[in-house]
């Protein structure tokens, strides 16, 4: 009970700043998917690209992310 602290918002944290661009991708492109019926072809390739842009961003962050996880910051 009293020997090593456990640092569970730590843990909280660090899963909250590694959703928070998917959550942010979900929130901004909701109105181009509420839009999508409507919009001409050109227009549908634009918002295709755009959401390939988004997932090439997210993968970045995520292999960056899973690349330093497990490595120590603070060299000795």
């Amino acid at each position: 009970m009293f020997g090593i602290p456990h640092f569970g918002w730590q843990r909280v944290a660090v899963a909250t700043l590694l959703v928070t661009p998917l959550i942010l991708l979900v929130i901004l492109m909701t109105p181009a998917w509420l839009a999508w019926p409507f919009l001409s072809g050109e227009r549908r390739q634009d918002v295709r690209g755009l959401i390939g842009q988004f997932v090439d961003w997210i993968r970045t962050v995520a292999k960056g992310a899973s690349a330093s996880h497990g490595r120590s910051k603070i060299m000795m």
